[in-house]
């Protein structure tokens, strides 16, 4: 997993997750929720965490039958879908969850470390072209090479605004612009049918919940091409039809309401989105429980 936050800090328990302590498993039907900084630093306008707000909106909508539902909270600041799978191999299913829930973002397409502590990892400077295609397999680990086509799809990007095309700031960031690539989507996939095969032998109920980022609430951008604004997001629909994983897209709700106020920035919510997201959250995830026969 490369790293972990230190226990015991800032509210973290003993794994180093903003969470009360994980004690044995008893009758609660369990959550865990994987994610990086959107499950961990989301606060509602409450000032609790939205997981905290989620867990609290369930008991109060199931049934007095059912069993006492319980989230725990694993978003680690940083982490891709293949830390959060390392975890849940390391950790996460010795905590026995009923259900586990991998909230996506678009910067989790695809590097096996995005950050290397406070730094940007080098490795992620390899992936401006398909490695696996033409000729690309002779030049997979030259920096010069990938730092050639990125030079080249600027100056592309660069003609294309001159023409009056609007500027899509995620194909120049190192974090989000394999989402709107192709060739970007093959170790995504191959990382999320990985866990969904891990949970499936388990008997774990699975799903995934899509996080849009501020850039796609852009109703200017919308009108132009909402096709390629949302492109990752039919990619990972298709994922989750190939797995037959149940998936909830947050776009349009956040869209509905608000759109572009709901973020703090690119990619992290405000208070009223998150408010907004505990909502949409809580009507989905009882669906799912009570499908689960508690």
């Amino acid at each position: 997993m490369r790293w972990r936050p230190e226990p015991y800090k800032a509210g973290r328990n003993s794994l180093g997750l903003r969470n009360r302590e994980i004690v044995e498993k008893g009758k609660q039907f369990r959550i865990l929720f994987l994610e990086d900084s959107l499950v961990q630093m989301g606060e509602a306008s409450s000032g609790k965490l939205y997981m905290v707000v989620v867990e609290e909106n369930l008991n109060k909508l199931r049934n007095d039958t059912q069993r006492e539902i319980e989230i725990i909270n694993a978003g680690i600041l940083g982490y891709t879908t293949y830390q959060e799978l390392e975890f849940l191999k390391i950790y996460g299913l010795h905590m026995k969850p009923d259900m586990v829930i991998l909230c996506f973002v678009f910067n989790d397409v695809y590097y096996k470390y995005l950050h290397n502590l406070k730094r940007w990892d080098p490795e992620i400077l390899l992936n401006r072209f398909d490695k696996k295609s033409g000729i690309g397999p002779l030049f997979l680990r030259s920096y010069l090479a990938h730092l050639f086509v990125y030079s080249l799809d600027r100056i592309k990007w660069r003609m294309a605004k001159a023409k009056g095309c609007p500027n899509y700031q995620f194909n120049y960031t190192m974090d989000f612009y394999l989402a709107w690539k192709d060739y970007g989507w093959r170790e995504a996939q191959k990382l999320i049918g990985e866990m969904n095969d891990i949970l499936k032998c388990e008997k774990i109920k699975f799903a995934i919940i899509v996080f849009p980022i501020s850039k796609q609430m852009d109703t200017s951008l919308i009108r132009y091409d909402k096709g390629y604004l949302f492109y990752p997001n039919k990619k990972i629909v298709s994922i989750a039809e190939k797995y037959s994983i149940p998936m909830f897209d947050l776009s349009d709700s956040l869209l509905e309401n608000g759109g572009t106020t709901l973020f703090m920035d690119y990619l992290h919510l405000n208070r009223a989105g998150n408010d907004i997201v505990a909502a949409e959250l809580s009507k989905y995830l009882i669906g799912l429980v009570k499908q689960s026969a508690l």
